[in-house]
């Protein structure tokens, strides 16, 4: 049997539609990551306006304890100066 010639318009078909496809490929995938993000970023975003609304309605509130750890000794004292330059 004797090889089939392939015409040249035939290739450039094929070629053309080739690259078609690996076009649209690309073009899905780089859609998709978009979506993605944009939907964590969402996500996200509800997520912090929760959060922020439980802080703000939340009482913040210190609890010490008076108890002093077993490195107390190894631990630098912190001290805070006001604007006159006086500790407070």
């Amino acid at each position: 049997m004797a090889k089939a010639k392939v015409s040249a318009d035939w290739k450039k078909r094929v070629k053309q539609e080739y690259m078609r496809l690996r076009q649209q490929k690309r073009y899905k995938r780089a859609d998709d990551v978009k979506l993605a993000w944009n939907q964590n970023r969402n996500k996200m975003t509800e997520i912090l306006i929760v959060e922020q609304k439980r802080w703000t309605e939340s009482k913040a509130f210190w609890i010490s304890t008076p108890e002093l750890p077993a490195h107390v000794t190894c631990m630098k004292k912190a001290e805070v100066i006001g604007n006159e330059g006086k500790g407070i």
